[in-house]
């Protein structure tokens, strides 16, 4: 709710509106939707920062690589179905943005 605050307020200062006079105005409900969308794009976006940022040594790898052959096929499957992902979360959330243009 602050935050949501906060960004009505910025777009009714930006529109040289009160919030009430923000409120008010017949587009308001669209423009509460425009805000909690971004704010949940951005809580996505952080999520998928900090999962990013995750490291592996190569001596983890080489250690699950040794005692665990038969499953080194499927990492590499999980591997690449995780950076598709990724991109597509990347390309959602461009796409999205580009929405609210």
């Amino acid at each position: 709710p602050v935050a949501i605050n906060n960004m009505l307020k910025r777009v009714a200062s930006q529109n040289k509106l009160t919030l009430e006079q923000l409120q008010k105005r017949p587009e308001f409900g669209e423009i509460m939707a425009s805000i909690q969308q971004q704010l949940s794009l951005n809580g996505l976006k952080e999520l998928i920062s900090s999962k990013a940022k995750l490291t592996i040594s190569q001596a983890e790898i080489d250690q699950t690589i040794k005692d665990n052959p038969a499953t080194v096929m499927i990492l590499r499957l999980k591997f690449v179905l995780l950076k598709l992902l990724l991109a597509l979360l990347i390309k959602l959330i461009r796409y999205c943005n580009l929405k609210m243009i």
